[in-house]
């Protein structure tokens, strides 16, 4: 009985360092400021982002570094265009390649004023947040450079009642 309760001992601290080890590995966490990307994310929500991924597709949510106003900032957005996508919002309306990426009429806070097409060029991705009425995204500043993605934002961690992998 002994020997199976420290077989059991050895097993679950075995699982929980591989799960540790793996979650730094390939993790980094950081806490939130803005509310740009309401109600996805709250102020002060702390999330870990995957920083080892380079694949991305529409939808994901991610991190990265940009120089606004001469300052280097970590923006957390929405990925609306990939590299060749055309991207403009019609009627409240956001459109990816002449179809509806997803409505925002009908979502508290996400009502898209109209904008031009853009063309989103190789190596850029264009990002928008949730809060489309006090966000700061590609609608101001353009198309980012993919090399300044930090991660993708996968879990919601803190706090607790927000857990949340996504």
């Amino acid at each position: 009985m002994r020997r199976h309760i420290a077989n059991l001992f050895v097993v679950m601290t075995s699982a929980v360092f591989i799960l540790i080890f793996t979650i730094f590995y390939f993790y980094d966490w950081y806490i939130l400021v803005g509310k740009s990307m309401l109600p996805t994310f709250q102020e002060r929500d702390i999330v870990l982002v995957n920083t080892q991924t380079e694949r991305f597709k529409r939808g994901d949510l991610i991190l990265f570094d940009f120089k606004f106003k001469g300052k280097s900032i970590h923006f957390n957005k929405r990925i609306v265009g990939l590299p060749g996508d055309q991207v403009e919002a019609k009627g409240q309306q956001l459109l990816v390649n002449g179809k509806p990426f997803y409505s925002m009429a009908n979502l508290p806070g996400r009502n898209v004023s109209d904008f031009k097409s853009v063309k989103v060029p190789q190596g850029h991705i264009f990002v928008m947040g949730d809060n489309t009425d006090q966000s700061i995204d590609s609608r101001m500043f353009g198309p980012i450079p993919m090399n300044r993605i930090i991660g993708r934002i996968d879990i919601i961690i803190f706090p607790f009642s927000r857990l949340k992998f996504l």
